[in-house]
């Protein structure tokens, strides 16, 4: 989206030096009066003048001899004496007789813009340089015209197709700044509206523009977190967090996601040396002791430790993880005899499924067929039960949930957020699916309740 102007004819005198000045009080002044008056030639600003190049410089395309020279006819009238409706008659009579010639279009679009209407010269030559990015005499006007009519990165993206040119490359410097600004605002508009290709596009170009700028790290993260991707988002906000290392929420959110996704020791770091910044707030040392947490599960065999990432969990996974996470599964052999019936012998959590099953933490999912639906996800209700279940021997904020009783949803929720394995009641979401992350944080609450975690 472009910054919104509101167009306005500029006085073509604006445009002209001293000499056409002079000409047009004639004209004002002098039509009911018989003398004659002596004709000057008016001359263009120099200012407008040195944008206005010939139609022809960085052409590309072929172009018949009399069509050339039509076209150098009407550049003539327009930058020696100000003829401005003679140039634009002149490329509109070009675009009548042979169609689409794009010097044509560019005479046209100089004659608007030497009369005072940089919007109109910008409407007219922004399609139709598409797809010609070394026309100079075009993409020069294009640039001013965008400048003028309050567009800075339509300006930079013109600009910077003829760099080359040392106007150009003037130019190009003087509008950088605001040309950022703009597309990191449209980048916002962008994300706020949903589109988040459209906002990676933009992001793209900010890298293009202004690798490693603040402006351009922090697009660059917004778009990454908008994407849903955590790894995308912490390779996004290392840089930013470095390059700002006051700003503690950009330091807070990459602790988050290296414990979550990337490397927990560096996550630990962090939260160490946010906690000694604010040592009172409950919120950094509950994340240190969970990256804490997560660093020692790196000791644990990978097939276990890689469950705790962003991926939702399978019943399986949750198994795997009560298995080698809560003290005396592995230990307990259970009362036994319950049957799993569709978990073969070669399934490779078996083994901690069956141990589950027996200690009461996790109930098949169809007690008449006996299956346990490994592969199906699991519902975060049914993780809190479990959870529970283990935590009702060691805290008494968690005795609703003992084996043997069948407690309702709500009140699922309730222990859980009175045992504070969740913040709040609303995070308990029973019929939604648990990650590893969101599993590992309530297993470690739990643990921090009860006693010390299972060592591998």
């Amino acid at each position: 989206m472009f910054l919104k102007t509101t167009p306005r004819t500029l006085s073509p005198i604006r445009w002209l030096g001293p000499a056409a000045t002079l000409v047009l009080s004639g004209w004002a002044f002098g039509c009911g009066s018989s003398s004659p008056v002596r004709p000057v030639e008016p001359g263009m600003s120099s200012r407008a003048r040195e944008y206005l190049r010939p139609p022809l410089d960085g052409y590309s395309g072929a172009l018949a001899p009399e069509w050339a020279a039509e076209i150098r006819r009407g550049y003539d009238a327009l930058v020696a004496s100000g003829g401005f409706e003679v140039a634009k008659a002149a490329g509109q009579a070009l675009v009548n007789r042979f169609g689409e010639l794009l010097p044509a279009t560019v005479l046209m679009a100089q004659s608007e813009f030497a009369s005072g209407d940089p919007f109109a010269a910008f409407e007219r030559l922004e399609p139709a340089l598409r797809g010609q990015p070394t026309y100079l005499a075009g993409h020069l006007l294009l640039g001013r015209s965008a400048e003028l009519s309050g567009r800075p990165a339509a300006a930079f993206r013109a600009y910077r197709q003829v760099a080359g040119d040392p106007l150009a490359a003037r130019r190009l410097a003087a509008v950088a700044d605001a040309a950022v600004q703009e597309v990191r605002s449209q980048l916002d508009d962008e994300l706020e509206r949903g589109r988040v290709a459209e906002a990676q596009a933009l992001s793209a170009e900010l890298a293009d523009w202004a690798p490693g700028s603040l402006v351009t790290l922090e697009g660059s993260w917004k778009v990454a977190r908008a994407s849903g991707d955590p790894v995308a988002e912490l390779l996004a906000v290392r840089p930013l967090a470095a390059t700002a290392p006051d700003r503690r929420d950009w330091t807070e959110r990459r602790a988050e996601l290296e414990v979550a996704v990337g490397d927990p020791k560096a996550g630990v770091d962090l939260y160490e040396e946010l906690s000694r910044r604010d040592p009172n707030d409950p919120r950094l040392a509950d994340g240190l002791a969970g990256a804490k947490f997560r660093w020692r599960l790196e000791l644990l065999p990978e097939a276990v430790s890689g469950l705790v990432g962003p991926r939702r969990l399978t019943r399986g996974d949750f198994a795997t993880l009560l298995y080698w996470l809560v003290p005396g599964v592995r230990t307990d052999r259970g009362r036994g005899g319950r049957i799993v019936a569709d978990v073969p012998l070669e399934h490779p959590q078996r083994e901690e499924i069956v141990r589950v099953v027996n200690t009461g933490l996790l109930e098949v999912a169809d007690s008449t067929l006996h299956r346990f639906a490994p592969d199906r996800a699991i519902l975060r209700s049914d993780a809190l039960r479990s959870v529970g279940r283990w935590l009702a021997g060691q805290a008494a904020c968690a005795a609703p949930l003992a084996e043997g009783l069948r407690p309702s949803t709500d009140a699922i929720c309730e222990v859980a957020t009175r045992c504070r394995l969740l913040d709040e009641v609303a995070e308990c979401l029973p019929g939604a699916a648990l990650s590893g992350v969101e599993a590992s944080q309530i297993l470690r609450r739990a643990l921090d309740l009860g006693v010390a975690p299972s060592r591998p």
